[in-house]
């Protein structure tokens, strides 16, 4: 989906910041491997050699003539929808 973007804003001749940002609630350890709570999270990082940067840095090490950064953080919050909106 990525790299779809990517090549997308690349024809419409925008440029992009070479930056990936990735928020992941649960626990990142040292290495950046992944402890996560969600269940969708757990289940692509079950393996324990599985880094979620490392494995982004490979399929995108650039983005235009720039080297990729990516930055996980594991305190994101994620929201959907407002709820709180009165539905007639």
């Amino acid at each position: 989906m990525l790299k779809r973007l990517i090549n997308r804003a690349e024809k419409e001749e925008l440029r992009l910041a070479p930056f990936i940002g990735i928020g992941c609630p649960g626990r990142i350890d040292g290495d950046d491997r992944s402890k996560p709570a969600h269940r969708t999270c757990r289940e692509i990082g079950e393996s324990s050699r599985f880094n979620l940067p490392a494995s982004l840095l490979g399929a995108i090490p650039r983005i235009g003539d720039h080297e990729t950064t990516i930055l996980m953080h594991n305190d994101a919050v994620v929201q959907g929808p407002e709820r709180s909106a009165v539905h007639e």
